[in-house]
């Protein structure tokens, strides 16, 4: 994705309402795509920005995140036309890179509904936001995982790396009581804004037909395309 899209983390005005103005955010949606024929799965994934972890918007931005899964999940159960699709969400605290990635392998036949089903839901949900109930939920959820974690996940939550002030990280569940709901969609108005992301695609070029035009060609080698 680096190497296609050069210049993507250029400088870009923010709007003062924006809760970050440190971070330059992905102006447009720009696709790209690897031809790899006589395979029968597309490979699909959108990349987004994302606050880093540590910083003020992170707990607000994994509500919404998980919010956003479930909204996918809700329309992929009533849509006959996304029969197939599978959407799977990662923000990698490890990477901590600053973006988070949607992810979709499917049929060649559902290549299409995959991008349309992702851009239609990515529009909704900007347009309609988070309410009490579903930052109430996703609270719990976030509590639960906390109080039930694994001494590998507690390693993981007390990285100094990512988290060199430990006090920060004992005041956990204290910060994610005090997040309130016009904080989660001011978040929500940063980050998931509608065609804001890059679109990488993976699949034979035939499943695109006309709408070929509208992708970047790369190169093959610049990844392994039979992972």
């Amino acid at each position: 994705v680096d190497s296609c899209f050069i210049d993507w983390k250029f400088r870009f005005p923010v709007s003062p309402k924006m809760v970050v103005l440190e971070k330059p955010m992905i102006p447009i949606a720009e696709y790209a795509y690897a031809n790899k024929p006589g395979s029968p799965y597309t490979s699909i994934c959108w990349m987004k920005n994302a606050p880093h972890f540590g910083t003020k918007d992170a707990l607000a931005f994994k509500i919404v995140l998980a919010a956003m899964q479930d909204l996918f999940s809700i329309e992929l159960e009533g849509n006959e036309s996304a029969a197939g699709i599978h959407f799977s969400f990662v923000y990698d605290e490890l990477k901590n890179d600053g973006t988070y990635r949607v992810m979709a392998e499917v049929l060649n036949e559902h290549a299409d509904n995959a991008l349309d089903v992702f851009n239609e839901t990515l529009y909704k949900f900007y347009d309609r936001g988070i309410t009490e109930a579903q930052m109430r939920k996703q609270k719990s959820l976030l509590r639960s995982a906390y109080l039930n974690q694994t001494p590998t996940e507690l390693t993981s939550f007390f990285n100094p790396i990512l988290y060199p002030d430990i006090k920060d990280r004992k005041t956990f569940l204290s910060e994610l009581d005090k997040t309130e709901l016009k904080t989660v969609n001011d978040v929500l108005k940063t980050y998931f804004m509608q065609q804001q992301y890059k679109c990488t695609v993976v699949g034979p070029r035939e499943i695109f037909g006309k709408n070929i035009t509208d992708f970047k060609r790369f190169a093959l080698s610049s990844f392994d395309v039979n992972r």
